[in-house]
Formats: C-alpha cells, sequence, structure tokens
C-alpha cells in the first residue's frame, strides 16, 4: 500500500512540474510600472522560483510608504493564492507581515504586504558572514514565539531558514508562507503520521524527519530554526558544499545531506550549550507532541543572560 501511494504521489508530481513548465517566466518588473492602477513599482527586493519581489508605493499616496509585493506567473495553481489563505488564517499573530492586496494581471499574480525589513541572510553577510551567540539568541527567543503562535492556529511553516526571517526596529518578522500546512484534522484532530513524503522546503535547514520521508510536524519547523541559529552563528553547516552527484560517495545530494545531518548530532552545537540543549529535545519529540516553546525561550536566554553577567 506505502508503494502505491508513493508511486502515485510521484506521478502527480511530474504532471505538476510538467504543467508549471509550460507557463512562460515571470516578467521582469519595470521601475515605474503601474500594477492595478494602484501600485507603482520601484527597486526590485528579491527573486526567488516563485517569481520576484518588489518595493511599490501606493499610487494614491505619491511616493508616500512603501510596501513589497511578491509576483508569480499566473498558473493554474497559485502559490500566492494559497499564501493569502495563510495569512487569512493567521490574522492577529504578531510579527508577521500584514496584508493589503491580492490580486492578478493579465501576466502575473500578485500579493501586497506590510514591508518588514531586512532578511537575516542579509544582515549576516553585512556583519561579515557571521553573527554573535548572543544576537542569534534573542533572533532565536522571538523565533521561537512566532512558530508558537503560528502552530496555536493550526499551521506549520515547513521552510524556516535565514531568508524567511527578517528584522525591522528590533522585531523579529516570519514571512513566506507558501509552503505551509494544516496539521490539524476537522475536530482538532492531529493529522496522521506518514512515511512516503517527498522533501518539502529547503534542504540544508531540513529535518532529518523531513530528508527521511516523514511527514512534518511542530517539532520539524524548530529542528530547522536551530539549524538556522548554528548557521547564523558559524556562517556555514558541516553539509554545506557537497557535489551534486558523486559515485564515489553514493546516493543524492539529499541523501548525503541527510547522512552529514546525522552524523553531526553529537557536533553540530559544539561550544553552544544552549542550543545543544534545545537541539536535544527537540530530536527528542514524537510527532504529534506539543513542543515546550517556554524551556526552549529559556535556554536562548542562558547566553544573553550569562553575557550580562560577566559584563
Amino acid at each position: 500500500m506505502r508503494r502505491r501511494r508513493s508511486d502515485e504521489a510521484a506521478r502527480r508530481s511530474k504532471i505538476e512540474d510538467a504543467d508549471d513548465a509550460r507557463h512562460p517566466p515571470l516578467p521582469e518588473p519595470r521601475e515605474g510600472e503601474l500594477v492595478a492602477n494602484r501600485w507603482r513599482v520601484g527597486a526590485k527586493l528579491g527573486s526567488g522560483s516563485f517569481g520576484a519581489v518588489v518595493e511599490v508605493t501606493e499610487q494614491a499616496q505619491d511616493g508616500g510608504k512603501t510596501y513589497a509585493m511578491k509576483m508569480e506567473t499566473r498558473t493554474r495553481r497559485s502559490q500566492l493564492k494559497y499564501e493569502a489563505r495563510c495569512y487569512e488564517q493567521l490574522r492577529g499573530v504578531a510579527g508577521l507581515p500584514r496584508i493589503f492586496e491580492h490580486g492578478r494581471t493579465p501576466d502575473f499574480t500578485y500579493l501586497v504586504m506590510e514591508h518588514i525589513g531586512e532578511p537575516l541572510d542579509k544582515l549576516q553577510q553585512r556583519h561579515g558572514g557571521t553573527l554573535t551567540l548572543e544576537v542569534a539568541c534573542v533572533i532565536g527567543c522571538q523565533a521561537v514565539q512566532r512558530l508558537k503562535d503560528v502552530h496555536a492556529k493550526g499551521l506549520v511553516h515547513r521552510d524556516i531558514k535565514p531568508g524567511n526571517f527578517t528584522l525591522r526596529n528590533g522585531t523579529v518578522f516570519l514571512c513566506d508562507f507558501g509552503l505551509a500546512k494544516s496539521y490539524v484534522e476537522s475536530g482538532g484532530v492531529h493529522a496522521p503520521f506518514r512515511d512516503d513524503k517527498r522533501l518539502t522546503g529547503t534542504p540544508r535547514f531540513a529535518s532529518l524527519h523531513t530528508h527521511r520521508g516523514m511527514e512534518q510536524s511542530r517539532r520539524d519547523d524548530l529542528e530547522s530554526l536551530i539549524y538556522m541559529l548554528v548557521y547564523l552563528v558559524k556562517g556555514r553547516l558541516p553539509w554545506q558544499g557537497l557535489k551534486k552527484r558523486d559515485d564515489e560517495q553514493g546516493g543524492s545530494k539529499d541523501e548525503r545531506i541527510a547522512k552529514v545531518k546525522a552524523d553531526s548530532e553529537e557536533t553540530l552545537c559544539e561550544g553552544m550549550p544552549a542550543l545543544q540543549t534545545m537541539y536535544a529535545s527537540v530530536r527528542r519529540l514524537e510527532y504529534e507532541a506539543a513542543p515546550p516553546y517556554q524551556l526552549y525561550c529559556a535556554c536562548l536566554r542562558a547566553p544573553i543572560r550569562d553575557r550580562g553577567e560577566g559584563q
């Protein structure tokens, strides 16, 4: 039965990939272009597999407050439409961008949101490629709270990484819910465990359970967060730099990343006992378990407290 489900999932994935490949690439937004007779395009902020992110101003404000607009090619299955629904479900959660408009033009779909500052990967680059442990722990405390609140609304993010967190005026924001998924079924019952899933998210920061084909739950967001914090402090993770294919090593790149992750469990957080304590706890969590968020915040506050006492 598991084999049949796995084959069917692979077949559907190939069909969807082929369907998406038939659509033209997203046109590069031109600075000064007016979208939906309301949003004036400014500088490009970033891009990804989904399309582009540009800065926009509202035409009626005549160059006033700036916003961020995500744009994707119009397809049968709009990721931005799904993301907009996730934000609606998360309405009222602190530390998420406010959504102002979701719509489409003849060429692309767009989502206009609050401009929430600088992504953590760019912040890291601006500081020479690493952040101090204390700064990472301050970020981590807020990130744990964001995940606690998102989980309380019934969603898991499934793509925790530095590029999906931003910092503005001391506040950490979580964004990009295009891969988010409900882990709660009707009646408040936890979604059943499965072990026939394809990897969803970014392999560098994915949990070991995700690499092994297991359905993601709350524990996986937190494991990815630990990988992110270690990356911010050290500037590199042990499984970075693996080649796409090496017949001598065997296995796909994702499989070899998973092997190095598993082999690094004892040494990953070396010199960072607070993160090691949190990591050990997260790795012990059962699939349906509610994580002890307060314990994790306490772990992350320890280096901050120790630094203050040492001054």
